[in-house]
């Protein structure tokens, strides 16, 4: 097999699109390259703007919990007024990391990242600013949207890489959703864009085998294997992922979050859509998509601060409704067990693991108050 590329790139929005999950989902499959001739390259704008993205990350989902631990610290201070709440609070801090600098964090993360798929930063350094002045003025992409100065870096970075990829006579893939993006013409005709990572990633398997794999086996909705990944679902969608806001004129705590009517939708086609992310004579992983709906049940107990005694008063409870809708990306691992296709079921072959990538989803109640009778 020739292949058609020879380095991948990824732009900050596929990295916010996984969620920023290095541990599982998509982002790990690049570790596929480590040690291999493929390089994967990191402009050093990308690395600015996933600091950014990810610092904000960590702030409404890592930070945000811990706060919220220490609201719920002062609030059991009521029940136990010799509690040291101020003591414990800087132990958690300590504990959790939280006292530390959150870009630190982000950048130590994204590092360790890098490091772990054998990626390189490199500084975008010496564009010609007659290419880019004209790219603005002339609303080429990835100008023309209404902001247009927002999209300078972008326009630094594809400058950049297109004339990397022409300098270094190779054929760089560079992964983005953005729509400015996406419409970019090579001036040298070695940098291509893409704007999905699996696509991205099947781009560097054998296609021989690609296609021969594709042609012999469907994933149907009623499969085994399907009910193995809606079970995986079911269990991994707790209420660990969720993160309940709501405004109230009371002082609330939540008491229980349930997720009830959960609907899983692969879309409409008799046979699920996947993308091959890696294979290989004896192993494959196919990467697909669905559509989660459900609704959060929440209940929640408000209490008033008596304005004499100072004290806290139970004031009732009330249960909220909230009907939601994630996106979930899936990996399946599949083992050939046997040597040839002996028919075209995918639950033909052996399920090593199923990895599903939930991100945190923010369940906003809005406003809201115990009902009053």
């Amino acid at each position: 097999m020739t292949r058609k590329y020879d380095v991948i790139s990824l732009d900050t929005n596929i990295l916010v699109r996984a969620g920023f999950d290095f541990q599982s989902g998509i982002l790990p499959r690049l570790k596929q390259f480590k040690d291999s001739d493929v390089k994967i390259l990191v402009t050093d704008i990308v690395h600015r703007e996933s600091i950014k993205h990810l610092s904000k990350k960590i702030s409404d989902d890592y930070f945000l919990k811990a706060s919220s631990i220490k609201e719920h610290l002062k609030k059991f201070n009521r029940y136990n007024p010799f509690l040291n709440v101020e003591s414990i609070s800087n132990q958690l801090d300590v504990l959790l990391g939280t006292n530390r600098n959150i870009h630190e964090i982000a950048e130590e993360c994204l590092i360790n990242f890098y490091q772990e798929i054998d990626a390189k930063i490199i500084d975008c350094n010496n564009v010609s600013i007659e290419k880019l002045t004209n790219m603005y003025f002339s609303s080429l992409p990835p100008f023309g949207g209404k902001d247009k100065k927002s999209e300078f870096p972008d326009a630094i970075a594809l400058l950049f890489l297109d004339d990397w990829a022409k300098r270094n006579y190779l054929d760089v893939l560079f992964v983005s959703n953005e729509n400015g993006v996406k419409n970019y013409k090579s001036e040298f005709g070695k940098l291509s864009i893409i704007e999905d990572l699996p696509l991205a990633l099947r781009s560097f398997q054998p296609i021989d085998l690609i296609i021969d794999f594709e042609n012999k086996f469907k994933l149907k909705p009623n499969s085994e294997t399907i009910s193995e990944v809606l079970y995986k679902i079911e269990t991994e969608l707790t209420e660990e992922q969720l993160s309940i806001n709501a405004n109230s004129s009371f002082d609330f705590e939540i008491d229980s979050v349930e997720i009830a009517n959960l609907n899983v939708n692969f879309g409409k086609n008799s046979d699920i859509n996947f993308d091959v992310v890696w294979i290989t004579n004896n192993q494959v992983s196919i990467s697909f998509s669905a559509l989660a709906t459900f609704d959060v049940m929440v209940s929640a107990d408000f209490f008033y601060k008596d304005p004499i005694d100072k004290d806290y008063h139970h004031f009732g409870n009330d249960s909220f409704l909230s009907s939601e809708e994630l996106e979930i990306d899936i990996i399946v691992d599949l083992d050939f067990v046997h040597k040839t296709y002996f028919n075209g079921n995918i639950d033909s072959l052996s399920i090593s693991e199923i990895d599903v990538n939930i991100p945190i989803l923010n369940v906003d109640l809005g406003f809201i108050e115990p009902e009053l009778i």
